[in-house]
């Protein structure tokens, strides 16, 4: 018995040092999407407050009421940042253009948002753009460069029926290459169904720059020209699971169509746990991806006075990648006060 016990602690100690010598990379200062990717990215067919915002517009509002129309997201780890790397915010030496300036405030104020039962807008600003996924990050917390590539994202829902929505989203991308700071838009369009309260599905098309595309398949898995179909089910109000169909596109185009899966659960009343999985079309690779969120303990009034799944105010990610046996590791985190 004692033998056992040994043999599993080595094998335990190995695990940890394997997993220690990994590459590791941190999206944590600037993302707003955690929760999307801690679900695998199956989130097309999700309504949330703001995810929805690049997944599918007309799922903007999520589950929330209405009885506070205008919000504002803080970002206390994005200001922290911006003080400790103040002097590398840009590889430009201090010449700062008049599109920093956004980027810069949208590291302290995220996003603004405004709910009624017909509409709903959002703005979100500074959602961090690396210039690879694959690029080792050796800080949890950083803003270094942040102002070189960043995007900023409007968008709008109109409720046409109660079980009905659309809408459509606007980027704004900064890019820094070749020596100058450029600006590319891009845009994207939804249609959201809810024949009920536990079944929703929705999908979305994208108008990408060619700038950006490859940057927002690695990260995001979305493409230029595609669409993407999904959904959401509850089949008990604790317990939602998604399935998303991505970049489904015309014979010839360089897509790959991928199958991505995810599960949301809430063991108590204010947090949540995530899963998901999906197959990278591009690089063979599995990707793994497993998450927390934790509310910020205030109850939204409704007709039942249900918990709202995308009510936190702290989100956790972390997505696994397996490649020909090996691992390597991408953190996210969104912590956000709104009011």
């Amino acid at each position: 018995m004692k033998s056992k016990k040994h043999i599993v602690l080595v094998l335990l100690v190995l695990s940890i040092q394997t997993i220690n010598a990994q590459e590791h990379r941190y999206h944590t200062t600037s993302t707003l999407f955690t929760r999307a990717v801690s679900m695998g990215g199956a989130f097309t067919g999700v309504c949330d407050d703001l995810e929805s915002a690049l997944y599918n517009p007309a799922g903007l509002g999520g589950e929330a009421t209405f009885e506070r129309k205008f919000r504002v997201y803080l970002n206390p780890i994005g200001a922290a940042a911006v003080v400790n790397d103040r002097d590398y915010l840009t590889v430009r030496e201090g010449d700062y253009k008049p599109q920093d300036w956004p980027a810069l405030l949208g590291l302290m104020v995220r996003a603004v948002s405004f709910n009624s039962p017909f509409f709903q807008f959002s703005t979100i600003l500074s959602e961090e753009l690396p210039e690879t996924f694959y690029a080792t990050q050796s800080h949890f917390i950083s803003a270094k460069n942040i102002l070189d590539r960043n995007f900023h994202t409007a968008s709008a829902r109109i409720t046409l029926a109660s079980q009905v929505s659309i809408g459509a989203s606007g980027f704004l991308f900064n890019v820094f290459e070749k020596g100058e700071l450029k600006t590319f838009m891009g845009s994207s369009y939804g249609i959201m169904m809810r024949p009920s309260n536990s079944l929703s599905a929705g999908i979305s098309y994208y108008n990408l720059p060619i700038q950006v595309d490859s940057t927002m398949i690695r990260q995001y898995r979305l493409s230029d020209k595609t669409i993407n179909a999904g959904i959401a089910y509850s089949p008990l109000q604790p317990i939602r699971v998604s399935v998303d169909f991505r970049n489904v596109s015309e014979e010839g185009n360089m897509t790959h169509n991928e199958l991505h899966a995810g599960i949301e659960v809430l063991p108590a009343s204010f947090i949540a746990l995530r899963g998901g999985y999906f197959s990278n079309a591009n690089d063979r690779s599995q990707r793994y991806s497993f998450g927390i969120g934790l509310s910020d303990y205030r109850r939204y009034k409704s007709t039942s006075d249900a918990f709202v799944f995308s009510n936190f105010i702290l989100n956790y990610g972390l997505q696994v990648r397996e490649i020909n046996s090996e691992f390597d590791f991408s953190h996210f985190l969104t912590f956000l006060f709104n009011f």
